[in-house]
Parts: structure tokens; sequence; C-alpha cells
């Protein structure tokens, strides 16, 4: 939740800290990590219209996604740990823009900032990859296997996640910015 929470407000916590950390689960199969994900994706109303990304996915592409949506969970589901991908989030966690020639001859370029927060999903770890000791010290972790699920709890939330959408608005409502900020 507090990444829910956090993630309505990261233009803000950007601003303030330049920078915002992705979300990254991983743990064996089964264990939870997209359905958690999912139901993060729930609260903003975006898990039916904003489908996860794959391992089949390119780094530019979830790039492209995570401009267009704004203070809204982008998830990378089986998230390939290459060196050009880690490469990539971590520029995202810097705020670094992507940078494209027009077509056109006046050397004018397009940037491209990402607006959105991350959720990174792979069922291996990040160790031993080039470059994932600077990608873990910017993220946060979760170990699937370190949560204990409650299997009513668990039902419950995968058969009422439609109705989550609510939680956005409320948060809007009754949480000052500020505050989140002042309490990080």
């Amino acid at each position: 939740i507090g990444f829910a929470v956090a993630s309505i407000f990261s233009d803000k916590i950007f601003e303030d800290f330049s920078f915002f950390p992705p979300l990254f689960f991983y743990g064996k199969h089964g264990t939870g990590k997209s359905c958690y994900a999912n139901w993060i994706s729930a609260l903003f109303g975006t898990h039916k219209c904003l489908l996860p990304f794959n391992s089949n996915s390119t780094a530019v592409a979830f790039q492209r996604t995570c401009e267009k949506w704004k203070n809204i969970p982008v998830i990378w589901n089986e998230f390939p740990a290459t060196p050009t991908n880690i490469g990539a989030v971590i520029g995202f966690f810097d705020g670094q823009k992507r940078v494209t020639a027009k077509f056109s001859n006046d050397y004018e370029v397009n940037n491209g900032r990402v607006n959105s927060t991350i959720i990174l999903i792979s069922t291996l770890g990040l160790s031993g990859q080039k470059k994932s000791e600077d990608l873990e010290s910017r993220i946060a972790t979760l170990d699937s296997l370190k949560v204990t699920w409650n299997e009513i709890a668990f039902n419950w939330m995968q058969e009422h996640q439609d109705e989550f959408s609510c939680f956005v608005p409320f948060c809007l409502k009754k949480i000052n910015p500020k505050g989140v900020i002042e309490n990080i």
C-alpha cells in the first residue's frame, strides 16, 4: 500500500528527492508476485487497460509506456535482467530522458521522461548480472518467499480487485502530498 500511495505523489517526490525507486518482486513461480502487482494496478483502475509487459518486451517499449502514464505503476512481468534492461531501469530511476531525433532537417530532438512508477517482477534475483549492484541500490525489493499469505484474504483480493479503483480518489481527497514527502 505504501508504494501505491507514494506512486500517486511520485512527481512531487521526484521533485524533492530527484529519484523514485522501482518496486522489485522476486521469488519462485506461483508465490503471488504477479497477483500482488496486479492488485496495486487495480488500486489505480489500470489492471485491465494497462497490461503488464513480459519477457519479450524491450526496454524502449517499456520506457515509452512509462512516459505516457503519470503517477501510475507500470508492470514488467518476468523482467529479463540483461545489462541493457538493467541500465534502462537505472536511467529511469535517475530521471534520465530518452532523446530521439525528429524526422525533420532542423536538428530538433524529442525528449521523453518516465512519468510513471515501475514494478518489476522476476522469478530470478539480480545477483550475478552486470550492473546488478547498481540496480539493487536503487530499488525496493520484496522476496515473495518471505511473505506469508492468508489464503482467505488472498482469494478475497483476487475476487474483489475490480472494486479497488476508489483508492486513488480517496487518497487524493484525504492525503496531503507535503505530509507524504515529510514522512519519507
